[in-house]
């Protein structure tokens, strides 16, 4: 998925552009990173069958990049 692409159809909630903000200078995200966690959020909202990606969902595709992290620096 292009950044057109991301912008069409990973339409974020205001609460969840924010934490994606706050998450993207905390945890010093590459943008590359950013879009990658979009594209997971993207994904549990489809399987939760919600049209716009929620903070819950954002958080929920964070975990699962940190836990990616973790497995693979260890």
């Amino acid at each position: 998925m292009g950044k057109g692409a991301l912008e069409r159809f990973c339409r974020l909630r205001p609460e969840a552009e924010h934490f994606l903000e706050r998450v993207y200078r905390t945890r010093g995200m590459s943008a590359r990173t950013c879009h990658k966690v979009l594209r997971v959020a993207r994904t549990i909202a489809d399987l939760e069958g919600s049209k716009a990606v929620s903070k819950t969902h954002l958080a929920e595709a964070v975990g699962y990049r940190a836990l990616e992290e973790k497995i693979w620096e260890a």
